[in-house]
């Protein structure tokens, strides 16, 4: 498996280059290795202007490896490296979390094998450098040994190793906050519940540490917009959801002038023009935000396209064959469906199926929030994977008590 992937990147990634994000976050870090203020260049104004949109953390390694002249490509084959050896492990503790909920060898082995050659693990987003690639196997780990824990305990690599990949997953994609956040507190409700109180240190470790390490973030932005936030994107993006043109799904080209969202932002945002990256962003999440109130029955529509758009058996946009209408995605969706359909009628949840359903819950929020991205929809896919497979376990049961019966 470990050959194939590495067979796969030789061949997706012929120009041995980053993805489309961390290329403009290493020409940004280039552009200003010698300021303090970031800038990006403006083709509606054709001028510099300062930018907090996308993630520090790259940039600020990036200006480390251009400053002390490290190969960018150097870079490229560590992370390429960090990639297949976190997927390795990943395979290992997906089949350990796929046991602990299926208690079944076999249909745990299929549904590991499911993971490792599901569409956008194998190729549409494990095929490409992307810090994804990371991130979905902590996910991955860090789910299964909060479920051990409450068996077992944490180890002392458990209190060394996962604070510091959990870090550095948000630091790598700030969106994962949202999925860790509620992991934590569904996990510290959990344990305060049962009074497993020496299990918290662990998790007040893991916030201090992503506390400190975001300090340089917010530390930036403030001295570029005078507010310490993490970026300036999430009033764009927010708008990007939820206006008159809205469709569901990302608009590639908002930033042009000729497109719908630009001019609606610029009709409707006053002294647009004179607004900083930051102020213009706040100012397109009011707008956004009234919009909602204007109109609840479109917003409403909108909720109900995007949940159809995120389930659609399509891939992220990069390599061929990601608008196909992919049959292991639409297997796998039917399954899943199916699986959510039988526990409404159950009702029946474990610690350990509470924390599976979390990435999958957070995924659809981020949709429903922005809109459908499949980067964030590729942290739930394995563990509905894992409820497909209970679905079939499920259907296997009904189908030999029939039999018996």
């Amino acid at each position: 498996m470990i050959i194939f992937k590495v067979f796969l990147y030789s061949k997706v990634n012929t120009e041995f280059v980053m993805g489309n994000d961390e290329e403009y976050n290493y020409l940004l870090a280039l552009k200003n290795q010698n300021t303090e203020l970031f800038t990006r260049y403006d083709s509606n104004t054709g001028k510099d202007v300062i930018t907090g949109y996308h993630n520090w953390t790259p940039v600020f390694v990036y200006s480390f490896l251009i400053k002390y002249h490290i190969p960018k490509s150097l870079w490229i084959a560590l992370w390429y490296a960090i990639f297949l050896i976190a997927f390795a492990i990943s395979v290992f503790r997906f089949y350990d979390l796929s046991q602990i909920v299926l208690n079944d060898h076999r249909l745990s082995w299929f549904c590991t094998l499911s993971y490792c050659f599901y569409p956008s693990v194998i190729y549409f987003v494990g095929g490409v450098f992307l810090y994804e690639n990371m991130v979905l196997p902590v996910l991955i780990i860090v789910i299964y040994r909060l479920i051990i824990s409450i068996k077992k305990g944490f180890t002392t690599f458990d209190y060394c190793s996962l604070p510091v990949i959990v870090c550095a997953s948000i630091l790598l994609r700030p969106q994962l906050m949202a999925f860790y956040l509620l992991i934590a507190l569904a996990y510290s409700l959990y344990i305060v519940y049962h009074r497993q109180f020496i299990l918290i240190p662990l998790v007040l470790a893991t916030a201090l540490l992503t506390y400190f390490c975001l300090i340089p973030t917010l530390k930036q932005n403030e001295k570029m917009f005078g507010k310490r936030v993490l970026s300036t994107q999430s009033g764009y993006e927010f708008l990007q959801g939820h206006n008159p043109y809205a469709k569901g799904s990302w608009l590639g080209n908002w930033r042009d002038s000729t497109s719908v969202i630009y001019k609606y932002s610029k009709a409707n945002i006053k002294n647009f023009e004179n607004l900083n990256e930051w102020e213009n962003g706040e100012a397109r999440k009011k707008l956004a935000m009234q919009w909602i109130a204007d109109h609840p029955i479109l917003e409403l529509n909108l909720m109900v396209k995007k949940m159809g758009i995120y389930f659609l058996p399509q891939n992220f946009e990069v390599l061929k064959g990601y608008s196909l209408w992919n049959p292991i995605n639409i297997v796998f969706h039917l399954l899943f469906a199916g699986y959510f359909i039988l526990q409404c009628v159950k009702r029946k949840f474990s610690f350990a199926l509470l924390l599976i359903w979390i990435p999958i819950v957070a995924s659809i929020g981020l949709s429903l929030l922005f809109f459908v991205g499949y980067r964030w929809h590729f942290y739930a896919e394995p563990f509905m994977i894992i409820c497909a497979w209970l679905f079939i376990q499920s259907l296997c049961l009904f189908y030999l008590k029939r039999k018996v019966g």
